[in-house]
């Protein structure tokens, strides 16, 4: 493939819309998410339970969360000193919060013994390093810190430390519960629940509950109009390359096609050196989500998810419109 100024231009581009696409992601999300911090949860609705201890542990009711099919957080508070704690554990996800380095919890962190947090960002004058990894002290216990919350400006966040909510027992032992739902119908599991553990003797009783109606009066454009902008200007240009693109390769095709070559193959090899394109794209993009902000690594897919498609659908737009030119048009 001949590497020219249109090629190299193509290239920048289509590494900078997925990341612009992420970008725009990101920031709908996490605005959505900072406006919600008030009310200290992020789904649909959320409920305050309390739970009984005695002979109760916490994961037993993190098994029972684990096996029903809606999307669900539960937390637990409680404060040691000046510290607030902030104990999870989620079945299928959480909010997106704002990560100032490294990640927030992923499923497979929350397990007996893991001693994880993520803490906010003016926490971490209480951490320390060992080796290569941060840890910070809680109650004695000491606990790796694999992500530290943080936004441009001052939030609820920043003051909490997050812990993996299978080792909240060993911190303190608070029984009330906050269940976060994501998804309409949700809080029907916290009856089967309750039901669940009240064959254990263990009694628990539904305090009061909310639902967030911010999303409903402020539309998800509003947060996002900017990179919008950004988004579809970028759009435009790689359409218009895109053409260009093809249209510098319209002497070859033209000799292609006067050899005998088929629309097949002549298709085939467009999309190949435009796959070597995206495929470099990839690489860069990858590059970029995984060492520089893991924690938004879903919002790098969702990227391409929607680009690539456009990358595509234009070039065989413009590679077929070329196939029909005449051949006397196309060989000036």
């Amino acid at each position: 493939m001949k590497i020219n100024k249109i090629t190299i231009e193509l290239i920048i581009l289509t590494i900078l819309l997925p990341i612009l696409s992420r970008l725009m992601l990101e920031h709908v999300t996490i605005s959505e998410t900072l406006a919600d911090l008030d009310s200290g949860a992020f789904g649909k609705s959320d409920e305050l339970v309390t739970i009984e201890q005695g002979n109760f542990t916490q994961e037993e009711l993190y098994q029972l969360l684990n096996k029903t099919d809606k999307k669900i957080a539960i937390t637990s508070d409680a404060a040691a000193g000046d510290i607030k704690i902030r104990s999870i554990v989620f079945n299928k996800g959480y909010a997106t919060l704002p990560m100032l380095e490294g990640r927030f919890f992923e499923k497979s962190d929350f397990f007996s013994n893991n001693y994880c947090a993520v803490i906010g960002k003016k926490v971490m004058d209480k951490t320390y390093l060992a080796g290569n990894k941060r840890y910070i002290e809680i109650n004695g216990i000491e606990f790796r810190v694999i992500g530290v919350l943080g936004y441009e400006c001052d939030t609820l966040l920043d003051d909490y430390i997050y812990i993996n909510g299978y080792v909240r027992d060993d911190i303190f032992s608070s029984h009330f519960y906050q269940f976060d739902y994501y998804e309409d119908g949700s809080d029907e599991i916290v009856v089967w629940i309750a039901e669940e553990l009240a064959q254990k003797g263990v009694n628990v009783e539904r305090l009061s509950m909310g639902e967030s109606y911010f999303n409903s009066l402020v539309p998800r454009l509003l947060y996002s109009r900017w990179f919008m902008v950004m988004f579809l200007c970028v759009v435009l240009c790689i359409v218009l390359l895109s053409f260009e693109w093809v249209s510098y390769q319209e002497k070859e095709v033209g000799i292609r096609r006067l050899l005998g070559a088929s629309t097949k193959n002549i298709l085939f090899l467009l999309l190949k050196r435009y796959f070597i394109i995206i495929s470099l794209s990839i690489i860069i993009g990858c590059f970029y989500g995984i060492f520089f902000q893991p924690s938004y690594r879903k919002f790098l897919v969702l990227g391409y998810a929607i680009t690539i498609p456009i990358f595509f659908t234009f070039l065989i737009i413009e590679t077929f419109l070329i196939l029909n030119y005449p051949l006397e048009e196309v060989m000036k």
